[in-house]
């Protein structure tokens, strides 16, 4: 009987032992399930671990969950996990696929979560790696910006990774994404700002 195997003068036949099998009636002994792969006592067959899943040793009872920040393809067996890849996260074990960081967020290999990006700093697109810097005359009041906004007219940020502008002082000027003010020229003035 198949999942069963008989020794030579047995008076019965056994079960094959979880992790292997026999396919044919009359079988002598059982074979080993491949790793990537499962069987119950007195299987007639190795069952594929499914996707999320992962087996690295032949002759197993049972596949095991990826874990967090890890996933294993649907269209194979697989003998191990491979990390989500940077600007992709997965919070849960057992999974197929990584989740996308969205816009404003950026995540490291194997993530188990994106992050924010800090102040001063933006992503403007979904699956980034890291965030960029906002360019002087620019800034990024709050952590996960998707842009950076232009230092208005009367101020200015003279530095990269701005999170705010600074007012021009009396008797200076900027025009908008300034980086510095300009003194005002003879005849001329510039009040301080309100």
């Amino acid at each position: 009987v198949s999942g069963k195997y008989s020794v030579l003068a047995a008076g019965s036949c056994t079960n094959c032992a979880s992790g292997k099998f026999s396919d044919t009636t009359g079988s002598g002994s059982c074979t080993t399930c491949p790793a990537g792969s499962f069987s119950l006592e007195g299987s007639s067959g190795c069952t594929a671990c499914s996707a999320g899943y992962f087996n690295p040793s032949p002759g197993s009872s049972a596949c095991q969950a990826c874990d967090k920040g890890e996933i294993s393809s649907a269209s194979e067996a697989s003998t191990e996990c491979t990390s989500c890849v940077a600007g992709e996260y997965n919070n849960k074990e057992g999974q197929s696929t990584c989740k996308i960081c969205e816009v404003g967020k950026f995540s490291p290999a194997a993530s188990i979560s994106c992050f924010d990006c800090a102040v001063g700093k933006y992503a403007a697109t979904d699956k980034s790696v890291k965030c960029l810097n906002c360019e002087s005359g620019k800034y990024a009041a709050d952590a996960g910006a998707v842009s950076c906004t232009s230092c208005e007219a009367g101020k200015f940020a003279e530095v990269e990774m701005s999170f705010s502008c600074s007012d021009c002082v009396a008797g200076t000027y900027s025009t908008g994404a300034a980086i510095s003010c300009t003194a005002c020229s003879e005849g001329k003035y510039g009040a301080e700002a309100a």
